[in-house]
């Protein structure tokens, strides 16, 4: 009688609760750092040192909880809702072409929303992409290995995806994205014949389509040494790695940017990472990147176990990938290891869009993990 209790009792657990824990504490983690090194910053462009944080703090309460109803969901129930959610997200994609989007920095990647702020469609794009994949790879299995019928269709359906993101002038989005269909192929068992043969010519295409396009160019230069600009392309780097030298080994004090104001140019967006290392130095920033370390491992052992159920493990192990891949482009850039982007920080870099996916795709995640210890009973 008590085996049988045990058993009905975990078939109740919800999730991995070391997975929902770890995204708890880094969403925690964010809003702390995201509060100190905005405060200054709000202060002086709004007139309200609260402003941004109170923001991102109502993003995280209401796409938490929509995160916690997605996880509610099983994962079969949203396969046929996936082709939906592919023309959705293409739709949303061009919008910002229209009179609708908004162009900020040279780039047309948001959707005037009116009183509800913007939205970038291209970070809807990651789920969707995960989830399309994941189920077509399910679907076509048993000619995943042809070329014309398991491995064209999906690379097609990818291209329009990275073609219109380029065209918003989002490289680095758009590479992210195609990395991340292809990462699915090769775990979904697509030929590495036709995964090479297309990676080649497209990896020659990108680098001559980067020495075109002059902002990528520019960039490009600029983080290879070829061109000196202290005050444009370089500046948020050199700032960036002077503020992981100022935080040293143990940090100036939690808190510091609060009252000083970080050196770091808007430092509450792709940058927060140096922001944050002024304050807790190098052992700060070790202890966070061992954080999302045990987030990847929890989240590829969910996949792994799940590996017989070929769209769930797709899925896990997309998800994962995803956002340690960002994670792990986000610092190379910080420390200059990569060309500076776009690529936000997981649940700690300011914007709605951002952490919308990010919890959403958590949500999922979770959902996920609850197989994992049902099928352990």
């Amino acid at each position: 009688m008590l085996e049988q209790f045990r058993a009905e009792k975990l078939n109740r657990t919800h999730g991995d609760p070391i997975i929902a824990a770890l995204v708890l504490l880094l969403a925690g983690l964010g809003l702390c750092a995201l509060f100190s090194v905005s405060y200054q910053f709000s202060l002086r462009v709004y007139g309200d040192p609260l402003k941004i944080f109170r923001k991102q703090l109502l993003y995280i309460i209401i796409f938490g909880i929509v995160g916690f109803g997605v996880s509610r969901i099983r994962l079969e129930a949203l396969r046929p809702l996936i082709p939906g959610m592919v023309g959705v997200t293409l739709l949303l994609l061009v919008l910002p072409f229209t009179p609708l989007g908004v162009e900020l920095n040279g780039g047309s990647r948001w959707i005037n929303l009116g009183p509800f702020g913007t939205l970038q469609p291209s970070e809807l794009a990651k789920p969707v992409v995960i989830l399309y994949f994941a189920h077509i790879m399910d679907k076509k299995k048993e000619t995943r290995t042809d070329f014309m019928q398991g491995f064209l269709p999906p690379v097609v359906i990818l291209a329009l995806f990275v073609t219109i993101v380029f065209l918003q002038r989002d490289l680095s989005t758009a590479v992210f994205l195609f990395s991340l269909g292809y990462m699915i192929l090769f775990l979904g068992g697509a030929r590495l014949l036709h995964i090479f043969g297309f990676i080649i010519p497209l990896a020659l295409l990108a680098f001559v389509v980067i020495i075109i396009y002059p902002h990528s160019r520019y960039r490009l230069l600029t983080y290879l040494g070829m061109l000196d600009d202290p005050q444009g392309a370089g500046y948020q780097i050199q700032k960036s790695l002077s503020a992981f030298s100022r935080g040293g080994v143990f940090g100036r004090g939690i808190g510091v940017n609060m009252i000083d104001g970080s050196s770091v140019p808007e430092a509450h967006s792709d940058f927060i990472l140096s922001a944050v290392s002024e304050e807790v130095g190098y052992i700060g920033i070790m202890i966070l990147l061992l954080i999302v370390f045990v987030f990847a491992f929890r989240g590829f052992s969910t996949a792994w176990k799940l590996r017989e159920d070929r769209f769930r493990y797709l899925t896990a192990a997309g998800i994962t990938f995803a956002l340690t891949f960002q994670t792990l482009i986000n610092v190379g850039v910080a420390v200059r290891l990569l060309p500076t982007t776009g690529i936000p920080f997981p649940f700690f870099s300011a914007g709605g869009s951002s952490i919308m996916v990010t919890l959403l795709m958590c949500g999922i995640l979770i959902g996920i993990s609850s197989g994992t210890r049902e099928d352990a009973v």
